[in-house]
C-alpha cells in the first residue's frame, strides 16, 4: 500500500540512509497503481532535485504515473523533455493518450514513433487498436492488424480480443467473427466476451447467446464480464425473457453474485422494453443501495416511454445522490422538453448554470481517405460547407417527397416549427453523411461514429437517405450500431 511505503520512505530519508533510483521507481509505480497524483508529484520533485531526469526507467515510470492519474498534460511534458526514449516510454505515452480519450493524438504519436524508427511491440499495437476502435477508424485499424502480422507477434487471446473489439466497433462484425472462430481453440473467456459484446452492439442478440451456448458446451466457465456482455446484448435486441433467464442463472448455475453493473444491465433491458414497473420493482429489491448507473438506466427508459412522473421521481433521487452528473440534468431536461414543459426545462438549465455544468456537445466522426473528420451539430465552419448544405437541402426535398415527415419533438428547444426543422438538418450525423456522400465513390459504404445517441428523427431520415442514394450507411452511436440499407435499419427500430 502507498501510505505504508511512503512512511517507510520518510523513515529512510530521516535516518540519513539515502535511497537510489530503484526506491523511487517502486514508489512511482505504487502511485500509478493507486492513482495517487499528490504523492506522485512529490516523488517527481524528488527525482528532479536529485538530477535523475536522465534515468530512462524513472522518467518512463513518471509518464506512466501521470497518465494513470489522468494528468495527461504533465505526462506529455515529461515525455517531450526526455533526452532518450525507448519503446517502453513510447508505449507508456501512447497508452496514456488512449486511456484518457486522446485517441487521435495517440495515432499521431505513433506516426512520429515510426518516423524515429522505433519498433513497436505488441503492447504498443494493442493500445493503437483500442484507439482505432474508439475513433471507428477501420483503415488505421487494418494497418495496425497488418503490423501484428508483419512483425510476427503472437495472436494470443489478448491481441485477438482487441482486434475483435476494433473490427466490431468499426462496423465489420464479419471480420470480428472470422478472428473469433480462428482463435476459439485458445479456449479463453476474454475472447468470448469480446465477441458477445461485438454481437450485442450490432443488435445480434441471438448470435451472442450462441457464443454463450458454445462456451457452456466447451465447459468454458463464464465470468462477471460475460454476463454484463450477454445482458447488454439482450437489451439491444429486446430479448427480455432470455435476459431474465440469464440474470437468474448467474448465481444459481455459476455462483456469480450479481454486481451493480449486472443490475444496471437488467434494469436497462426491462426499461428499454417498456417494463418500467417491473424495473422499478427490481430497483427496490436490490440488496444494496442502487448505484447511479442502475437509476440512470431506469430514467432512460422513462424518457423512451414518456413516463414523466416516474422519470421526475428517479431524476430527483439521482440528483440527490450525484448532483454534479451532467447527464442526469440533460435527461430530465429532455423529458420536460418532450412534454413541452418549458418552464421546467428553463429551471433545470438554470440549475446547471449555477452548478457549472455543461452539456457534452454532439459530434460525429467520418473517415475519408486517411483522415478522420469531425462534425459538430450546426457546424458551418467546414471548408466544404456550401456543398454540404446544398446536398442536405436536396436530400430533405427528396426524403419529404418519399413520405418523410420531420419529427420536431426531437428538437428540445422552445422555437417555432420551421426553426426546429432547420435545427434537425444541422445534426452532426447528417453533416457527416453529406460530407461522405460528396467525398467517397458512388455506391461505397459510409461509416459514421457519433458520441451520443442518435435521435429518432435522424434515425428515420437516414433510412430514407440510404434508399435515395442507394448506399449502405453505418452509424455507431453511444449505444450500438445501425446498418441502414435500402430504407431499413438493422435494429428494426428498437434501440
Amino acid at each position: 500500500m502507498v501510505p505504508e511505503s511512503f512512511a517507510l520512505f520518510h523513515r529512510l530519508v530521516g535516518s540519513g540512509a539515502g535511497f537510489d533510483s530503484g526506491t523511487l521507481v517502486s514508489l512511482i509505480r505504487g502511485c500509478s497503481q493507486t492513482s495517487d497524483l499528490e504523492n506522485g508529484k512529490v516523488i517527481h520533485s524528488c527525482i528532479i532535485r536529485k538530477g535523475l531526469e536522465s534515468n530512462i526507467v524513472l522518467s518512463t515510470a513518471v509518464v506512466d504515473m501521470y497518465s494513470k492519474c489522468g494528468a495527461i498534460k504533465q505526462a506529455t511534458n515529461v515525455f517531450r523533455t526526455m533526452e532518450k526514449r525507448n519503446v517502453i516510454t513510447w508505449t507508456a505515452m501512447l497508452m496514456g493518450l488512449s486511456q484518457n480519450g486522446y485517441a487521435e493524438d495517440a495515432l499521431k504519436l505513433f506516426c512520429q514513433m515510426q518516423d524515429e524508427n522505433v519498433a513497436a511491440n505488441s503492447v504498443t499495437l494493442v493500445s493503437l487498436v483500442h484507439c482505432c476502435a474508439h475513433l471507428g477508424s477501420l483503415k488505421k485499424g487494418r494497418s495496425v492488424h497488418a503490423h501484428f502480422i508483419r512483425n510476427g507477434y503472437a495472436f494470443n487471446a489478448v491481441n485477438i480480443s482487441a482486434l475483435i473489439d476494433m473490427y466490431a466497433k468499426c462496423g465489420k462484425i464479419h471480420s470480428a467473427e472470422k478472428l473469433f472462430y480462428k482463435g476459439f481453440h485458445l479456449n479463453d473467456v476474454i475472447l468470448c466476451n469480446s465477441m458477445i459484446m461485438g454481437y450485442g452492439m450490432h443488435g445480434q442478440g441471438h448470435q451472442a447467446l450462441g457464443v454463450y451456448d458454445r462456451m457452456i458446451d466447451e465447459r468454458l466457465k463464464p465470468n462477471q464480464t460475460t454476463f454484463v456482455s450477454l445482458l447488454t446484448a439482450c437489451s439491444h435486441s429486446g430479448l427480455v425473457e432470455e435476459g431474465r433467464i440469464l440474470f437468474h442463472s448467474m448465481e444459481r448455475d455459476h455462483n456469480i453474485k450479481p454486481s451493480e453493473k449486472h443490475y444496471a444491465c437488467f434494469v436497462d433491458l426491462l426499461s428499454r422494453a417498456g417494463w418500467l414497473e417491473e424495473a422499478d420493482s427490481l430497483v427496490k429489491q436490490i440488496p444494496i443501495e442502487p448505484s447511479t448507473d442502475v437509476l440512470e438506466a431506469l430514467l432512460s427508459g422513462c424518457r423512451i416511454h414518456k413516463n414523466i412522473n416516474m422519470g421526475i421521481q428517479i431524476a430527483d433521487r439521482l440528483i440527490s445522490l450525484d448532483y454534479l452528473n451532467t447527464g442526469i440534468y440533460i435527461m430530465l431536461s429532455n423529458i420536460y422538453s418532450e412534454a413541452r414543459r418549458w418552464e421546467s426545462v428553463n429551471y433545470i438549465r438554470g440549475l446547471m448554470r449555477i452548478r457549472g455544468l455543461k452539456k457534452t456537445p454532439a459530434f460525429s466522426l467520418i473517415e475519408v481517405g486517411n483522415q478522420v473528420y469531425t462534425f459538430f451539430a450546426g457546424d458551418d465552419s467546414h471548408p466544404g460547407w456550401g456543398n454540404i448544405k446544398q446536398l442536405l437541402e436536396n436530400m430533405r426535398l427528396e426524403a419529404e417527397a418519399s413520405g418523410y415527415i420531420p419529427d420536431t419533438s426531437c428538437v428540445l428547444r422552445d422555437v417555432n416549427e420551421s426553426m426546429k426543422v432547420e435545427l434537425l438538418w444541422g445534426h452532426s450525423e447528417r453533416l457527416a453523411i453529406a460530407f461522405g456522400l460528396l467525398n467517397t465513390p458512388y455506391g461505397s459504404l459510409i461509416r459514421i461514429t457519433k458520441n451520443l445517441r442518435v435521435c429518432f428523427d435522424c434515425h428515420t431520415v437516414t433510412k430514407y437517405i440510404s434508399k435515395i442514394v442507394k448506399r449502405e450507411i453505418i452509424v455507431r452511436d453511444a449505444n450500438r450500431f445501425h446498418h441502414f440499407v435500402n430504407g431499413e435499419c438493422s435494429c428494426n427500430d428498437y434501440w
